[in-house]
C-alpha cells in the first residue's frame, strides 16, 4: 500500500508536469528523487516476501531506508516552504487544494517518516502470515522461509 501510494503522488506530480505545463523546479526534481529512494526500501521488503525469505535485518533496512530518504526530503521541501512563506511571494507552480506541491511534499515526507517508525517498531513482531511458526522462534532464528515451510 504504501509503494502504491507514494507511486501514486509521484504520478501525479508528473501529471500537473506533462499535463498541465508545470514544469518543476530543481527543488522539486529533488524532492521526487527523494521519494523514489524511499520506496525503495519498502519495495525490497515485499520483493524478499516474495521470494520466500524474510529477516528482522530486511524489514529494518527497507523501513531505515525510508526513514533516511524522507528526512532528507523533508529538509528539501521544507526548506522551499520557507522560501515561499512572505506573504508578498506568490509560490511557485500551481495549487492543489490551496496547497502548493512542494507543501504537500512535506506533508508526504511526514507521513512517511510517521509509517515507516511505525514499520520499524513492528518490525520485530513482524512474521509472514503463512510462516507457520512460533512468535518466539521468529524472534530467536531471524528469518522464515516461506517456501519451505509451504512444502514446496
Amino acid at each position: 500500500m504504501y509503494v502504491l501510494g507514494i507511486c501514486a503522488i509521484l504520478g501525479a506530480a508528473y501529471l500537473f508536469q506533462f499535463g498541465l505545463g508545470e514544469h518543476p523546479c530543481p527543488l522539486c526534481l529533488l524532492q521526487r528523487i527523494f521519494m523514489l529512494i524511499s520506496v525503495l526500501g519498502p519495495a525490497h521488503i515485499v520483493y524478499r516476501f516474495r521470494k520466500g525469505t524474510v529477516t528482522a535485518q530486511v524489514l529494518a533496512s527497507g523501513w531505515g531506508t525510508a526513514v533516511v530518504a524522507a528526512l532528507a526530503g523533508s529538509v528539501v521541501s521544507g526548506s522551499q516552504v520557507l522560501m515561499h512563506i512572505v506573504p508578498p511571494d506568490p509560490g511557485y507552480a500551481g495549487a492543489l487544494f490551496g496547497l502548493r506541491l512542494y507543501t504537500w511534499a512535506t506533508i508526504t515526507f511526514f507521513l512517511v517518516i510517521l509509517a515507516s517508525g511505525a514499520g520499524l517498531l513492528l518490525s520485530y513482531e513482524s512474521k509472514p502470515p503463512d510462516a507457520g511458526r512460533e512468535a518466539d522462534q521468529w524472534g530467536s532464528r531471524g528469518e522464515v522461509d516461506v517456501h519451505a515451510e509451504a512444502g514446496q
